[in-house]
């Protein structure tokens, strides 16, 4: 053996007192830690969502999409347009270069789209992306013996 293991067996009650104290010691400073798991970032992504009830998609792209995307390739410091269009609803992503004030860019796409004139019941929605508010799981249930209030129940009391 070696002489630190002939002094740890040998004194035993000092060995325990010294790795508790090294356990306590670790505890406080674990608890002083000034770390996040996951941290506040902000991409400069804006998007802008713009239900049209009961139009088709095509309907979506010319009279909706269409125009909020004109509206948006418009602004300074715009970098990239993508949009998706379906059934009743049009999504569309603005990318702004990154070092923009996300703030500003959100203002001035809001008064770019309330300045359209688009057609009645459409009201888009402008909302900074935000990684922290995005959801950690998804989930979807179907059935296709069951009935929607029925699976919706379902959700609400034993899923939930």
């Amino acid at each position: 053996m070696t002489w630190l293991s002939r002094a740890a067996v040998s004194r035993r009650s000092i060995t325990i007192l010294i790795a508790a104290g090294l356990f306590a010691a670790g505890i406080l400073a674990w608890g002083s830690l000034k770390q996040e798991l996951v941290p506040e970032v902000s991409f400069p992504i804006v998007t802008v969502i713009a239900p049209y009830p009961g139009a088709a998609a095509e309907e979506v792209v010319d009279d909706v999409v269409g125009p909020i995307e004109n509206a948006v390739q418009t602004l300074e410091g715009i970098d990239t347009v993508n949009s998706t269009s379906a059934n009743s609803i049009g999504f569309v992503i603005a990318q702004f270069a990154y070092g923009i004030d996300v703030d500003a860019a959100v203002a001035d796409l809001e008064d770019a789209v309330g300045g359209l004139e688009l057609p009645d019941g459409v009201e888009p929605a402008v909302t900074p992306f935000d990684f922290n508010q995005t959801p950690v799981v998804v989930a979807a249930i179907s059935s296709a013996s069951t009935s929607l209030t029925d699976l919706g129940s379902i959700a609400s009391e034993e899923i939930l």
